[in-house]
C-alpha cells in the first residue's frame, strides 16, 4: 500500500511539472467597433519548455482563460534573451477586420494566422 501511495505521488507530481502553465494577460487592444479584442498574454512553460507569447483574438466581452492558447500567434524568445513583453510584440487595430502585428524578428515564432474568422492579420518584423 505504502509503495502504490508513494508512485502515486510521484506521477502526480510529474504531472504538474509537465502540464502547461498559466496564461496571463499583458496587453488588451479593442478593434475600434469594440466588438472584438486582441490580447496579447504570456504563457507559463514547465519543465519541458519555456514561456511563450501568445495572441489571441476574442470577442469583446470574452475575458481570457487561464489554460488559454493563442489562436493566431505563438512565439519564444529561442533563448537569445528578448524580453517577453511589450516591447517584444505590438498590436494595432487597422479597422475593425485587420489587426496588424508588428514584432522582433529575433522570436521564433510558431503560429502566425493569416486570417481567423473574418479578420485579416498583418505581420511585421522591427
Amino acid at each position: 500500500m505504502l509503495i502504490l501511495s508513494l508512485i502515486a505521488l510521484v506521477f502526480s507530481g510529474c504531472f504538474q511539472l509537465f502540464g502547461p502553465g498559466p496564461s496571463t494577460a499583458i496587453l488588451t487592444v479593442f478593434n475600434p467597433a469594440k466588438n472584438q479584442q486582441a490580447i496579447l498574454f504570456l504563457k507559463g512553460g514547465n519543465t519541458t519548455s519555456g514561456d511563450s507569447m501568445q495572441i489571441s483574438i476574442k470577442d469583446g466581452d470574452e475575458i481570457l482563460g487561464d489554460t488559454e492558447v493563442g489562436n493566431i500567434f505563438t512565439a519564444d524568445n529561442a533563448h537569445v534573451g528578448i524580453a517577453l513583453d511589450t516591447n517584444a510584440i505590438k498590436l494595432k487595430w487597422l479597422n475593425n477586420n485587420k489587426l496588424e502585428i508588428d514584432y522582433n524578428k529575433k522570436l521564433r515564432t510558431f503560429i502566425k494566422v493569416d486570417r481567423y474568422n473574418n479578420n485579416l492579420i498583418l505581420y511585421k518584423t522591427f
